[in-house]
């Protein structure tokens, strides 16, 4: 049985995109609301963010086209991964490593995430082409969900708020 990673997220930024070979990769943040209720029974406002990459074939053009309108700044998304993976780094301040008040150094952790499937749950639709804004709204509609192609498989600032 193979591990599945869901998270529910903003896009902290507009993706980027680029071209690499016959596949097209698509890197972003997401930002996961992982608030809490703390002792004396405050909400604290917390958040992880996960980077992540999202390959597409240059065969599905309509697939890309898609995805790049609405992996931008602000948009709910849904990601499916099943590969996860994490990294620590000492964190800086102004160029100069961050140390705490024992002088223990501040570590940071970064996940990444390989996305398989990504499902648009809130998209604002200004920041659509005029293409797409042009066509009938349904208020029914259900999310849509975009699917890893097969051929990438093989392949090894603001708040969002």
């Amino acid at each position: 049985m193979k591990e599945q990673h869901l998270y529910i997220g903003r896009l902290v930024k507009d993706a980027d995109q680029r071209e690499i070979g016959e596949n097209v990769v698509f890197n972003f943040t997401i930002a996961v609301d992982c608030g809490y209720t703390d002792k004396q029974g405050q909400w604290v406002d917390q958040a992880k963010f996960i980077e992540c990459a999202f390959w597409r074939s240059k065969k599905s053009t309509s697939g890309i086209r898609y995805s790049s309108e609405r992996l931008v700044k602000g948009n709910l998304v849904q990601i499916t991964s099943h590969s996860m993976s994490a990294r620590a780094y000492q964190e800086r301040e102004n160029d100069q490593l961050k140390y705490d008040n024992n002088g223990d150094p501040v570590l940071r952790t970064v996940q990444t995430a390989k996305v398989s499937e990504i499902e648009f749950l809130i998209v604002d639709k200004s920041r659509l082409s005029q293409q797409n804004t042009q066509q009938p709204a349904h208020s029914n509609q259900s999310p849509v969900v975009v699917a890893q192609s097969e051929t990438a498989d093989n392949i090894k600032d603001d708040l969002p708020f």
